[in-house]
């Protein structure tokens, strides 16, 4: 017998994520909210990642993270400035 190690589909984990969401919060303009309806701020997001990750997730982290897969995927440096608000090329370094 040999074990089969089969990933979840993020696209179809997505989907049935945005079905739970919706059975919970019809029409909630927010993605991601908690299970009282209110958003999560970016000090509560935070302090999920260091519980799940380590204690060195920072804020910036995200930012980083989320501008680092912009340009890996090609993304035009005007539009990642645009994206993440950034006004200096500094970022490019």
């Amino acid at each position: 017998m040999e074990a089969q190690h089969h990933s979840p589909c993020p696209h179809s984990s997505f989907l049935k994520y945005i079905d739970v969401r919706d059975s919970h919060f019809l029409f909630h303009p927010q993605l991601w909210p908690c299970e009282d309806g209110q958003v999560p701020t970016n000090s509560w997001e935070v302090q999920q990642m260091k519980a799940a990750l380590s204690d060195n997730v920072v804020g910036h982290s995200l930012w980083s993270g989320g501008m680092t897969a912009l340009a890996i995927s090609s993304t035009p440096d005007d539009h990642i400035q645009a994206r993440v608000h950034w006004s200096s090329d500094a970022y490019a370094l």
